[in-house]
């Protein structure tokens, strides 16, 4: 019902190698056997590792710019174990909230088309404008691929929906995460499937290693807006656990979000550091939580 993934297997680890690769070449053959984040490396996959990606990011890393610039009082400061910058270094600032509100109200082409416009007036002549270029650049390209990230989902939903072998409830099944797709991340959400699928996408495709989150996921679905036909206000989710469309997205959300492993479906927490907020206040007002953190408990409970 929801796509989205940050690998090519339910349980696989993505790559970031603009940040550092020299520990790929140097612990790759511990991996299997640490104490802590086990993985089992096909001979393959060391061969891509070590022969193509290795060479073709050494010397251009996050961690070689900065260190090639970190002043030597600095550097000797961290090596010595005083200060440590290694987690930005290595990963990226990380404990982001997404702004999945504004990506549901306007969709990534609105974001987009904000980002092209503040580039095309950018002033060649002011050195505090110059500075933004290469960002404005960078979210430029990272929103178009998010876009065309969810396109392609919709292509192979449609070519499985197309095969002879695919029942005809498959083929509606194919033919809604298609048109879902097609419609999110790049434009607004129109029905209660399509923001579940939008943070998945977005966040699976579009982030790095930093810990990254939906934010109150509870609170931005509940608008009469996706949740058509319910009383005025803040209107009430399905009751969990009562077999509806809305709780079985919740729960492929949650799925998706942290999926079990091993035989008896053990639940082992979000990978690369993903979560939902259920839960909070805001600064101006109290925002009580919905029913939707009774899904997110049962589907905890029913996981682990």
């Amino acid at each position: 019902m929801i796509v989205g993934n940050q690998a090519s297997a339910q349980r696989a680890a993505p790559l970031f190698p603009e940040y550092l690769v020299d520990f790929l070449a140097d612990e790759i053959d511990e991996f299997p056997r640490r104490r802590a984040d086990v993985f089992e490396i096909s001979p393959a996959v060391k061969a891509a590792i070590l022969d193509t990606i290795v060479p073709a990011w050494r010397g251009k890393t996050l961690n070689d710019r900065v260190m090639a610039i970190m002043p030597e009082d600095v550097a000797g400061a961290q090596q010595a174990g005083v200060i440590s910058g290694r987690g930005n270094i290595t990963s990226g600032d990380g404990h982001i909230i997404i702004n999945i509100p504004k990506v549901i109200a306007v969709g990534l082409e609105g974001i987009l088309a904000e980002a092209e416009a503040a580039l095309a007036d950018l002033s060649p002549y002011e050195a505090a404008e110059f500075k933004k270029r290469p960002f404005l650049q960078g979210a430029i390209i990272a929103l178009k691929a998010t876009i065309d990230f969810a396109r392609r989902f919709a292509v192979e939903a449609e070519r499985q929906a197309a095969l002879p072998s695919t029942s005809p409830e498959r083929k509606a099944e194919l033919q809604a995460i298609a048109a879902a797709c097609r419609q999110v991340p790049a434009k607004p959400p129109r029905t209660f499937r399509r923001p579940c699928s939008r943070p998945i996408l977005f966040t699976s495709s579009a982030r790095s290693r930093a810990m990254a989150t939906p934010s109150r996921w509870d609170d931005l679905t509940n608008t009469p807006t996706l949740l058509p036909g319910r009383s005025q206000g803040r209107p009430d989710y399905p009751r969990p656990g009562v077999g509806d469309h809305g709780t079985a997205l919740a729960q492929a959300l949650f799925y998706h979000q942290g999926p079990p492993v091993g035989p008896h479906a053990l639940w082992i927490g979000y990978p690369t550091y993903q979560n939902v907020t259920i839960g909070g206040r805001r600064r101006t007002a109290r925002t009580p939580p919905t029913t939707c953190p009774l899904w997110c408990w049962r589907r905890s409970a029913t996981s682990a």
